[in-house]
Formats: structure tokens, sequence, C-alpha cells
């Protein structure tokens, strides 16, 4: 809370709620939290599908997102809809652009509020953009390029860039290549246990997260 103390001691004193900027995460910043993702080279499936999921999810939660979930950090960026509905009922949200430059103001004191606000989300948004980023090249070098496809009849390879959801791009391959065989769904844990029996797929399963 600011003070600001008049001029003139007949005159009340004025209190005005400051808003602080959150710190912006850098790109650098986030890519060195995000890592080396593990790759499912040398062609997506279930279980490589699993442990890339899990080792991606583990990293992002570290990754400060107050604006969204003070517990889960960006968790919700890349975990499926319905598993992260099963941690939070707050919906993970894509963190609007602001602009260039705030809207114009009539007095001092409204565009210092209005400069205020703008520069709060701004900040959160290119937090966001950066992380997306910084998780998107990941998964360009995790993803081998022939699965890496544009979508409709366009040819090449698809780069992911800040512009791609990091979940829309794990759902879809979840989606093509994500079923378990019955081999993976009776395959053994360090403990002897297969996974359904150890509970990791069942319902994750039922949510097509095998």
């Amino acid at each position: 809370l600011l003070v600001i103390r008049n001029k003139y001691p007949h005159q009340r004193e004025r209190t005005h709620q400051t808003i602080m900027a959150p710190s912006v995460i850098t790109y650098e910043e986030a890519k060195e939290i995000i890592g080396v993702l593990p790759s499912v080279a040398p062609r997506p499936n279930a279980s490589n599908l699993r442990v890339l999921s899990e080792y991606l999810e583990q990293r992002v939660q570290t990754i400060p997102a107050p604006q969204q979930s003070p517990e889960y950090g960006f968790l919700g960026m890349v975990q499926p809809a319905a598993i992260y509905a099963l941690k939070t009922n707050t919906p993970w949200q894509h963190w609007a652009d602001p602009g260039a430059h705030p809207v114009p103001a009539g007095t001092t004191a409204e565009q210092n509020n209005i400069r205020a606000v703008y520069d709060a989300n701004k900040a959160v948004y290119e937090t966001q953009q950066n992380v997306r980023r910084a998780i998107n090249d990941a998964l360009n070098n995790a993803i081998p390029n022939a699965f890496r496809k544009p979508t409709g009849n366009q040819m090449g390879t698809r780069v992911f860039t800040a512009r791609d959801s990091p979940r829309d791009i794990l759902d879809g391959l979840r989606a093509k290549y994500g079923i378990c065989s019955p081999n993976e769904k009776t395959a053994k844990e360090p403990g002897g246990l297969s996974l359904l029996q150890s509970g990791k797929i069942s319902r994750a399963f039922d949510l097509a997260l095998c």
C-alpha cells in the first residue's frame, strides 16, 4: 500500500493501492527448467508418450504461474484438461495479449492505474509465451520429424512454435499413437507389478492417457 502524504498538514492523507507487475520468466530460464525431454524415437507409443508427459509435467509445475495456479504452476498448459480438472476447479486459461500499449485515459491518475494493470498483464503474457516456446522447442527435439506433420495436405515437417498449444500437441499424439497394446498393459514395473496392477493406468487409461 502506497501512502501519498499531502504537502499541507490540514489535508487528509490519501492512500492508493499499488499494482505490482510480476517478474517475467525469460525463454532461457524456462528452457533451463524444462531441460531435455525424453525422446519418443523411433516412433511414439503409449509407453514413451507416458514417460515424456510425466517428465514434462513434473518440470513445468516448478515454473511459477500465480495468476493461474500458485500450486501447480504451468501444469495446466500441458496436462489434459480432464486430468487437470481432477486437481483444481480453475481451468487453465490462455492469457490474452494486452496489446502494444495501454489505452489512453483522461487524467494522470487514471493513466497510471491503466499502465499498472497493462504492465502486469503484459508480464504474465510474455512469461506464458516464453514458457510455451521453451516447451515446444523441447517437443521439437523429442518428437521425430516423421511424426510432426503439418495439418491438412501440406508437405514437410511441422515445427512447433509459441503459437501452438503444448496440450493440443500431446493430446493429438496420444489420440493417434497412445493406445496401450496388450503387452504394454501387462508390462512389468520395477517392483514386479503390471501398470494396471500398480494403478498407474487405471484412471489415466480411462482418460486415454495410458
